[in-house]
């Protein structure tokens, strides 16, 4: 499978024949990124799905913003996850302010495990994506060890992204 966010600087110049050409190299599987309004690349969700599924390509996962997770279009993010056939709705990046105290760290947790329940709702696993400042110190705990302590695993998971663990 491929992370979509890896294209990013070519995507949006042919959007159609670049996830073709991801096709024809044989990728079979996808993560998409830049969900807003029910749309993805510029394509609404349902011709995004056809035309995946056209090339052989199914998109099991996505990454959505956290500030989507607080609003009321996460209902409608998660339906049209669902839609796609991704199983999985995933976090891909905290700003500092959500982390600049423990006690906002703690706030975002509980963001995470709220937008959690309501992906369970739909049929998903919702999850956080790390990079490597989560292995950096927040009042004096390792933020990682803060949030696992914090997440409910019934309803958020963690994307481990290994190149920024080992980073990090």
């Amino acid at each position: 499978g491929l992370q979509l966010y890896t294209l990013r600087d070519v995507i949006m110049n042919d959007v159609k024949g670049t996830l073709k050409a991801v096709a024809d190299m044989g990728y079979t599987q996808a993560e998409t990124y830049g969900y807003n309004n029910g749309k993805l690349f510029g394509m609404t969700v349902k011709e995004f799905g056809d035309y995946m599924k056209s090339i052989g390509i199914k998109t099991v996962s996505g990454h959505y913003g956290i500030e989507m997770t607080t609003s009321e279009s996460w209902n409608q993010a998660c339906e049209d996850a669902k839609s796609l056939g991704q199983k999985y709705v995933v976090v891909p990046w905290l700003d500092k302010k959500y982390y600049s105290s423990l006690d906002e760290l703690k706030k975002t947790c509980d963001t995470l495990n709220k937008a959690g329940e309501v992906a369970k709702k739909y049929g998903l696993m919702f999850g956080y994506h790390n990079h490597a400042f989560e292995l950096e110190k927040v009042e004096g705990q390792v933020m990682m060890d803060f949030m696992l302590g914090q997440l409910d695993p019934k309803s958020v998971t963690w994307e481990m992204d290994i190149y920024w663990i080992v980073r990090g």
